[in-house]
């Protein structure tokens, strides 16, 4: 399938190759190849549209519409502004990941969080992370998907603050 969205790229059919590499990633989250497609798709119509394009779609939801949208103009203004950074850091975070065997070292308490409302790919990749640290656990977080902090923001903190009693009061023992 990456190879027949390399093929449309070619053929100037954007939004199909753009629709099969989303498919592609819904099967395989993280496929390499089929990032690096969505990438130059991306990239070629312009650091700002590149940059929103790519953040829209890291913060949709099941239902096809995007956390994105709902952001104040001044973050999503903010994201265009400095686009070729937004650009820089997606394309190093879909190159090299950690092995099975170094995410097996992590000594320190881990949640391996996601929303109700994430993209399947997104819930089975918080899941496989979770299940490859050992002090990892995975949590839901209900009303939220990838954007959790801006769509359960008291779910999230509530998150992170039981994370950290729970560690402390480890510590303490």
């Amino acid at each position: 399938m990456v190879e027949q969205a390399l093929g449309l790229v070619q053929q100037n059919a954007i939004a199909e190759a753009r629709q099969l590499c989303l498919d592609v990633l819904e099967l395989a989250p993280g496929h390499p190849d089929a990032l690096a497609v969505l990438y130059r798709i991306c990239r070629d119509q312009g650091p700002p549209t590149a940059a929103e394009a790519l953040l829209r779609a890291a913060y949709s939801y099941r239902d096809g519409s995007s956390a994105w949208d709902a952001f104040p103009e001044a973050w999503r203004q903010a994201a265009r502004d400095n686009a070729r950074a937004t650009l820089v850091d997606f394309r190093n975070s879909i190159g090299t990941y950690p092995s099975p065997r170094d995410l097996a070292t992590v000594e320190v308490p881990v949640v391996c969080s996601y929303g109700a409302r994430s993209p399947t790919s997104m819930i089975r990749l918080a899941q496989s992370l979770a299940a490859a640290i050992p002090t990892a656990r995975p949590q839901r977080i209900e009303e939220a998907g990838h954007a959790a902090p801006f769509d359960a923001t008291t779910n999230f903190v509530q998150l992170i603050a039981d994370t950290i009693t729970a560690w402390e009061e480890r510590s303490v023992r």
